[in-house]
């Protein structure tokens, strides 16, 4: 199926899977396969899912609960649990039957979420869309949903210097994030890169304050 490879290839095949998959939807050729196809392979935000769902419903598609389904883990996975109940009504509304995955979707450990938190953000580098990336860490934050993973994460791909990399950890602290020894050990290595090594001391003296261990890489 010419959807599905390229809603799972690059970047630029991944568009042009879009690309056909709306040309589908206008000429009602479309199929909720496809939706999902696009939901699950293509969609990077709970808004473009939203765009997506609304579009197959003005052209007709039938839904059942995947759809939804693939909305209501995107919400998740960015901490916007404040707005599940609405998309909860909305299927009780249209008539579509809850399944499965979605009581998964609802009830996913804090672990699972980071995972898939961590993974996005991860996804999102690769992809060279920063400004999705830094929209989704900085979402995070607001809600307190963010963790010292996604910290360094973000600490890696969106900042390029030591006092940019520094200000996202005052920054990030301010919404509740502790920084671990990792986080600590990329501040050291990026002195290192720079050349700043009598600046050293000064991070490990304040890594010992805080209590935080150091380790091997270290």
């Amino acid at each position: 199926m010419e959807l599905e490879r390229l809603s799972k290839g690059s970047k630029e095949l991944r568009h042009n899977g879009e690309q056909l998959f709306s040309h589908l939807l206008d000429t009602r050729q479309a199929s909720t396969a496809g939706l999902v196809l696009i939901l699950a392979n293509v969609c990077k935000s709970s808004n473009s899912a939203r765009e997506w769902l609304n579009r197959a419903h003005d052209a007709g598609l039938p839904m059942d609960a995947v759809p939804f389904n693939r909305l209501l883990c995107e919400l998740r996975l960015e901490g916007r649990d404040d707005e599940l109940e609405g998309v909860l009504s909305e299927m009780d509304a249209r008539g579509i039957v809850r399944d499965v995955k979605t009581e998964k979707y609802l009830s996913l450990p804090a672990e699972e979420l980071s995972r898939m938190r961590r993974a996005r953000l991860q996804e999102l580098a690769e992809d060279g869309d920063f400004a999705r990336m830094k929209e989704l860490f900085e979402s995070l934050l607001a809600r307190r949903q963010a963790d010292w993973i996604h910290l360094n994460v973000a600490m890696l791909h969106l900042c390029k210097d030591y006092a940019s990399r520094r200000e996202l950890l005052r920054h990030a602290e301010t919404a509740g994030v502790s920084p671990s020894t990792s986080t600590y050990n990329l501040l050291l290595s990026t002195l290192q890169m720079e050349g700043r090594k009598d600046e050293l001391e000064g991070v490990l003296s304040e890594m010992d304050a805080r209590g935080i261990v150091r380790d091997v890489k270290t």
